[in-house]
């Protein structure tokens, strides 16, 4: 399957951040008088519409990581499912949309693109296991 997004053509670039992780990201800076803050966000380093960004002092270096949503299991690793993934699949599933209608979304709004389809699938299958628990409770 191709993977439909282009290149933002403008610096223009939207993500959907959790906000306790832009509140405590903010909390780390610095008042750095002779330095201007410069955000680098490599597309490296995307994982569906999750991204681990940083912000740095171009005159101190002083850098902090910003990471823009939280992992569903715990601590923060790429490899582990993010909050925002597993809610953009459930967002899609309650629309009854699939995976091109969000990744036409994101396109439009400059975000990177959603998770992976064979990502999407083990959403989809921890978001059944989670409904299918609630209702035998």
């Amino acid at each position: 399957m191709e993977e439909y997004y282009e290149e933002p053509e403008s610096s223009i670039s939207y993500r959907l951040v959790e906000l306790s992780s832009l509140m405590n990201t903010f909390q780390e800076l610095h008042n750095c008088k002779k330095g201007k803050l410069v955000f680098n966000d490599e597309q490296a380093k995307w994982y569906g519409n999750a991204s681990l960004t940083h912000i740095e002092c171009t005159k101190c270096k002083k850098k902090v990581h910003l990471q823009t949503s939280a992992n569903c299991g715990g601590k923060w690793q790429a490899k582990n499912a993010s909050e925002i993934n597993r809610r953009m699949v459930y967002s899609a599933c309650e629309m009854g949309v699939g995976h091109e209608a969000i990744a036409v979304m994101c396109d439009i709004l400059n975000m990177p693109p959603p998770c992976q389809p064979s990502s999407r699938n083990e959403h989809t299958q921890a978001l059944y296991k989670a409904h299918k628990d609630a209702v035998e409770e």
